[in-house]
């Protein structure tokens, strides 16, 4: 096949894309993170700032179940539960009725279990091997930004 070697070069190819995507989603999100950290606790534009970070997690978290779900449904021979999948999204867009500080509690939470399953998936050849380490790193940045988030709204 064409753009195949023995050195791996299309697969380093490809993680290092997906290692790109991951960083471009997070980067609006720890932009957010540091603002909130930084800005007074009276400023105007506070509340918008928790809402917009939390609705930004939630819509990665979004992104990430449909990954799943389009994984699933490659492969005929595996079961599909786009259901469960769903659940972490409804969970995480929920978060958003909540206080700030329990709205980054909950995100932090359910960013740590899809990336948990996620890990558990590629291990067990559901999902690519490059995602999984992309998903390592995502879950990381992503659990961390809504730590500082929760003590930033504290």
């Amino acid at each position: 096949m064409a753009g195949l070697d023995d050195s791996g070069q299309v697969a380093r190819t490809a993680a290092s894309r997906e290692f790109r995507w991951c960083y471009t989603i997070l980067f609006p999100i720890w932009v957010l993170t540091l603002w909130l950290a930084g800005i007074p606790v009276d400023h105007v534009w506070r509340t918008g700032t928790v809402l917009l970070l939390a609705a930004s997690a939630a819509a990665v978290v979004s992104i990430m179940a449909g990954i799943r779900i389009g994984a699933s449904f490659a492969d005929a021979a595996r079961p599909r539960m786009p259901g469960i999948t769903l659940l972490p999204v409804a969970v995480a867009w929920l978060a958003l009725a909540l206080p700030a500080q329990a709205a980054f509690v909950t995100l932090a939470v359910v960013v740590a279990a899809q990336g948990a399953w996620d890990s558990i998936g590629t291990h067990r050849g559901e999902l690519p091997e490059a995602y999984g380490g992309v998903r390592r790193w995502q879950t990381l940045w992503l659990f961390l930004a809504m730590l500082v988030g929760f003590v930033a709204s504290s």
